[in-house]
This record gives C-alpha cells, structure tokens and sequence, in this order.
C-alpha cells in the first residue's frame, strides 16, 4: 500500500497535470476546458491551485507585465445534472501602506447543467458559464464565460477513455483567442485507477497533464499549459450525502 501511494505522489509531482475530477474554477472538467461530465449526487470540491500567468486572462498584468495567482474554490453537486462553485482568484495590488502584494481578489460564481445524461450510444450535453452573473453585465468581465459540451466515456476492457467537444464563448475580447471550439481526452488507467492523464485543445494552444486521488479525498493537480507554462493544485473531495464509504 504504502509503495503504492509512493508512486502516484511521484507521477503526480513529476507528471503534468489534468482536473477530471475536479477543476480550479470549482467545476469539473478537463484542465483548460470544461465537459459535460459531472460528479455523483453530494460530491463537493475545496480546491487552492497556483496558475501561471499564461493560464489568466489578459487583465492579469502589473506595470504592463503578466502576472501568476493563486485561485481558491470550493464546489458541489447537489444533483446529478447541476454543479455550482464558488472561487476567488488573488489579484496584485498596493495596500494604503504602498505595499505590493496579493491585497484584492475577484469573485466568480459558476454554474453546470446537464440536461441530457450519458448513454450507451450518446454522450452527456451540458451547458453552463463562469462567474455567470457578470457574464451579460457591462462590469469586470474578465473571467466571464459560457459553454456547451458533449462527453462520452468509452471503456476498453478496464481502461477508460472520456472524450469531450466543447463550444465558448468569453464576454471579454481580451479572452478571445479562448473562443469557438476546443475539446480533449483523458484516460484513465485499470492498473492505476486513481491516475487520469488528459490533453486539450484549448483553441489556441495544447494543454497536457495528470491528477492523482490519494486516500480517497486528496487530490494532487499539475499542468502544463501548450507543453511549457506549469500550474498546480490540490483537492479535497468527498460527498455529503455518504461521507464514508
């Protein structure tokens, strides 16, 4: 057991990081995009992650140059056919003092809905927004977006593949080079079950990476955004409605 675990802390430190299970807005999907997959009824997420500065939108700058944050979420899935999240993302600022630093945050409330579940011949369809309720406001747009997605697992034996097709839309024109279609794959290993890799199409570049479930609730992320910009993170995972299994 513990040689066991001891491999996926090393795959998932040296490894390049994927979100199935659980994404930095607080949703689930791929790394960059989202999917039409959801968690079970009672599943939530509390989720910290580190994102390069490749990863944030255009506003992410300071006396003219990009700057990394950190985002915090923490998401539910009250029925199989809904998500909602909530996060924050640290924004660089001076105090009163004059001091620079992550001083502010900006806010985002998420939503999924999947009206059309998975079936034997067709995929899962859900549509949804980030930070939703700006999204058709004329404020901070920055994070704003909308999507559809279609997903569709395919097993192989023990292996598992979920293939995803999404459409976005960014309310900001900085974010447009993230418009029109994008989508990817992840797998899902038999020998390795708590291991996903994945890979995306984001629109504009490739994203690549793996996620590693260790003790059943801790989730370890790391990415690599068009094969070079790095970002990670870590979940806890769980469901309220059977907190122990």
């Amino acid at each position: 057991m513990i040689k066991r675990i001891s491999i996926l802390v090393a795959i998932a430190v040296m490894a390049v990081g994927s979100l199935r299970a659980q994404q930095y807005t607080g949703l689930t999907g791929l790394i960059h995009t989202p999917s039409a997959f959801t968690g079970a009824e009672g599943d939530y997420r509390i989720s910290g992650h580190w994102l390069d500065s490749h990863t944030l939108p255009a506003f992410f700058r300071w006396d003219g140059e990009p700057y990394s944050s950190a985002q915090f979420a923490a998401g539910v899935t009250p029925f199989e056919w809904v998500e909602i999240a909530y996060s924050f993302i640290l924004l660089k600022n001076h105090r009163t003092d004059g001091r620079l630093g992550y001083y502010h945050k900006d806010q985002l409330f998420s939503v999924k809905l999947r009206p059309i579940p998975e079936g034997p011949w067709w995929p899962a369809v859900a549509v949804g927004g980030y930070d939703v309720f700006t999204s058709f406001s004329s404020g901070n747009r920055y994070h704003s977006n909308l999507f559809a997605a279609a997903s569709k697992t395919v097993k192989l034996g023990g292996e598992r593949l979920g293939i995803t097709v999404a459409y976005r839309r960014w309310m900001d024109e900085g974010n447009s080079r993230w418009n029109g279609f994008t989508g990817g794959v992840e797998y899902t290993p038999s020998l390795l079950p708590a291991l996903t890799a994945a890979a995306e199409w984001t629109g504009c570049d490739v994203n690549v990476g793996v996620s590693a479930l260790l003790f059943g609730h801790i989730r370890l992320q790391a990415s690599l955004l068009d094969w070079r910009w790095p970002s990670a993170g870590i979940a806890v995972t769980g469901n309220l409605l059977y907190p122990i299994h």
